[in-house]
C-alpha cells in the first residue's frame, strides 16, 4: 500500500508542532491557491495535496492514527478498498472540509460563497479631529462640531428606486451573486451588474438620483469632560453614517488635540507656572495674586522670600478619574526693574552700601 508522506508534502518534521504545521500550510496555500494561479493544473494539484496533508496533520486524532500506520487509520475510520494510501474526499462536499481549515487560517480571504445579501450590513463610523485650547481641555465644557453624515435616502429608504420598487437582476436572477467553476471549486462572486443587491433600478429616486444615499450637514453640541488630553477619543453613539436603514447607525469618534499654553504647563494631573514678583515684595513680604486655571488666587509672602521658591495651590490642577484635582505649582521669579530714574538709582545704591556695612 502506497502511503503519502504528509510530513514531506508540507516539508515539516514528524515532531512538528501544530503551530508550525499551520504556519507552513498557510505559506504553501497562499502560494499555490487556484485563485492566484488560474488555469495552472500543477498548482491545483499541489494545493490539493497540501490541503489533504493539513486536514490529517492538523487533527490530533487523525494524526495519531496516521502516525500509527495505514492499518490503524483505515480501521479507525471504517474505510476500505484504499489502494493509494490515505485519501481525502476532494469532491465538492469533501473539499468543504478542507476549506473549513483554510477559512479558519485565512479569515475568509478566499471565500467561495460570497452571498452579499446574507451578510450583515454595518454602518461606518465617522472619525473627526477636534482642536481644544489648554483651558478648554482642563476645564471641559460644551463644544459645537460641524460634520457631514451619509444617510439612507428617506424617499426610497436607501433602495435608490422611485417608490421603492426595483426589478430583479437578470444576470444573477436576483441572487446578488454569480457562480463560476474552477476545476473542483465552485466560486461565487458578487454580481458586477447589480453590485450584489439582486435588484436593478428602473426608475431612479429623484431625491438621491438613484444612489440611495444622501449627505446631510449636522451641527452637534457635545460635552467635553474636564481633564482630557491630546490623543483622547470621545465616542458619540449612533452619530456615524447610516446608509443601511435597517441596522444601527455607526458611531462618531472625536479625536482630541490640545494646544499648548504659553503660561501653564501640564505634568500629569498637575499644572506648573512661573510668577514674576517685585524684588521689594520678596524682601518685605506681603500679599500677591497668582493666576490659576480657574482664576486668581491670593497668597501671602513672608519677608525674605527667596527667588525660585515654590508655592502650591491645592485642588487647582486637573481633574482625576476619582473626582479629585491635581495641584498647581507656582515658582516665583524676581522682576528686576529696568530704566531706573536718577532717584531710584540713588536709592538702590544707598541700599547696596547699607548691605555691605
Amino acid at each position: 500500500m502506497n502511503v503519502k508522506d504528509y510530513y514531506k508534502v508540507l516539508g515539516v518534521s514528524r515532531n512538528a508542532s501544530i503551530t508550525e504545521i499551520k504556519k507552513v500550510y498557510k505559506q504553501l496555500a497562499l502560494k499555490h491557491h487556484p485563485d492566484k494561479n488560474p488555469n495552472d493544473q500543477q498548482a491545483e494539484t499541489i494545493f490539493k495535496e497540501i490541503s489533504e496533508a493539513y486536514a490529517i496533520l492538523s487533527d490530533s486524532q487523525k494524526r495519531k492514527e496516521y502516525d500509527g500506520g495505514p492499518e490503524a487509520y483505515v480501521g479507525g475510520h471504517g474505510f476500505s478498498g484504499f489502494s493509494r494510501g490515505f485519501s481525502v474526499d476532494m469532491n465538492a462536499s469533501g473539499f468543504d472540509s478542507i476549506f473549513s481549515h483554510f477559512d479558519e487560517i485565512f479569515g475568509g480571504a478566499f471565500t467561495r460563497h460570497a452571498d452579499p445579501k446574507s451578510q450583515q450590513k454595518i454602518n461606518s463610523h465617522i472619525e473627526v479631529e477636534l482642536k481644544l485650547s489648554f483651558e478648554e481641555a482642563v476645564l471641559g465644557g460644551n463644544k459645537k462640531i460641524s460634520l457631514e453624515r451619509k444617510k439612507a435616502c428617506g424617499s426610497c429608504n436607501g433602495g435608490g428606486s422611485k417608490g421603492g420598487d426595483a426589478s430583479h437582476c437578470a444576470n444573477c436572477t436576483g441572487k446578488g451573486v454569480v457562480e463560476q467553476r474552477q476545476g473542483y471549486l465552485r466560486i461565487q462572486s458578487i454580481c458586477p451588474i447589480c453590485d450584489g443587491s439582486g435588484r436593478i433600478i428602473v426608475d431612479a429616486c429623484l431625491s438621491c438620483s438613484g444612489g440611495g444615499i444622501i449627505v446631510e450637514p449636522e451641527l452637534l453640541d457635545i460635552r467635553i469632560p474636564s481633564g482630557v488630553n491630546t490623543g483622547d477619543c470621545l465616542k458619540v453613539s449612533h452619530w456615524g453614517e447610516h446608509t443601511f436603514p435597517n441596522t444601527p447607525a455607526g458611531d462618531l469618534h472625536i479625536h482630541l488635540r490640545v494646544d499648548s499654553s504659553s503660561f501653564f504647563k501640564r505634568k500629569g494631573h498637575d499644572i506648573h507656572s512661573i510668577e514674576y514678583v517685585d524684588i521689594a515684595l520678596l524682601m518685605l513680604g506681603g500679599d500677591f495674586k497668582v493666576r490659576t486655571i480657574r482664576g486668581n488666587k491670593n497668597f501671602k509672602l513672608t519677608p525674605g522670600t527667596q527667588a525660585d521658591s515654590e508655592f502650591k495651590a491645592t485642588e487647582e490642577g486637573i481633574h482625576t478619574s476619582d473626582g479629585k484635582k491635581g495641584t498647581h505649582y507656582i515658582t516665583l521669579k524676581p522682576r528686576v526693574p529696568t530704566n531706573l530714574n536718577s532717584e531710584q538709582k540713588e536709592a538702590f545704591e544707598k541700599f547696596a552700601q547699607m548691605l555691605k556695612s
